[in-house]
């Protein structure tokens, strides 16, 4: 995973209020210090100003959008911040100071904890037909089946299904997905990093960063197990399976697909 943004430090002074509010480390609130957030064209290209003073990430980078519509979406996020700052509730910003603060080796590090969701893919691990989850089984297929076939033909990579516990792919998939990861710019490699790691799933989190999901989409894929047990079961209070409710994985997919979207229309300009 690529590394949390970090806090600020600076010898004998406090970290500023934006550095302070995507703070991992501090438990602090921040409240809205600013009257406007507004997208600016400087001489270093599209960014964004609180009260004519520049954005800046947490390892005080000055925020530099790929395109104007990023700087755009980036700013509405911090226009839309009421009483407290909310970080949860800025996803893009999130993703953008990411892709800025992130060392090489931050980068080297992201890629292979990246590539280790391959071996547990969950779009790999299937059940057996007959029985009571023959419903679930031909749901597997008809979902993830496409989905592999889709990396296979974007990307090179044929990956192996199991009914086991264990799958063992293709050295010449796995490294098509290494080659894949590394050429991936710092802001694609931060939406890849957001999607996979939401959908615990290296296959769905490529093909939603690539378009070929919606963020609906995937989120259904992802927790298409979960959902299938539920139906069966019943949904048990106060588990939300993975890592977090829906609303908040739905969120961080949207973003993630969201800017990858702009990043190919800057791309295209």
């Amino acid at each position: 995973m690529l590394s949390p943004l970090r806090v600020l430090r600076r010898s004998g002074a406090a970290a500023r209020p934006a550095a302070r509010a995507f703070s991992e480390s501090s438990n602090a609130l921040v409240g809205r210090f600013y009257k406007r957030a507004l997208p600016v064209d400087r001489e270093e290209g599209w960014g964004v100003e609180l009260d004519g003073r520049p954005l800046r990430s947490p390892q005080r980078a000055l925020f530099v959008a790929p395109s104007e519509s990023i700087a755009v979406a980036v700013g509405a996020e911090w226009e839309a911040q009421s009483g407290v700052i909310a970080p949860h509730l800025m996803p893009l910003t999130r993703l953008a100071f990411t892709a800025m603060d992130n060392s090489a080796e931050d980068r080297v590090r992201g890629a292979k904890e990246l590539l280790a969701y391959v071996d547990t893919d969950t779009v790999c691990f299937r059940v057996e037909m007959g029985g009571r989850q023959d419903a679930l089984a031909e749901a597997m297929v008809e979902t993830w089946d496409p989905l592999l076939a889709w990396a296979a033909e974007a990307h090179g990579a044929a990956l192996e299904t199991t009914l086991g516990f264990g799958v063992s792919h293709p050295p010449e998939a796995i490294e098509a997905l290494r080659a894949y990861v590394d050429g991936l710019g710092s802001y694609e490699l931060a939406c890849l990093d957001s999607a996979v790691t939401s959908a615990k799933s290296f296959v769905i989190g490529a093909a939603l960063v690539a378009g070929r999901l919606a963020p609906k989409e995937a989120l259904a894929a992802s927790r298409l197990e979960e959902r299938h047990q539920i139906a069966d079961w019943g949904h048990v209070e106060g588990v939300d399976g993975h890592d977090g409710p829906e609303a908040d994985l739905g969120s961080r997919m949207a973003a993630a697909a969201l800017m990858s979207e702009l990043l190919r229309m800057a791309e295209a300009e």
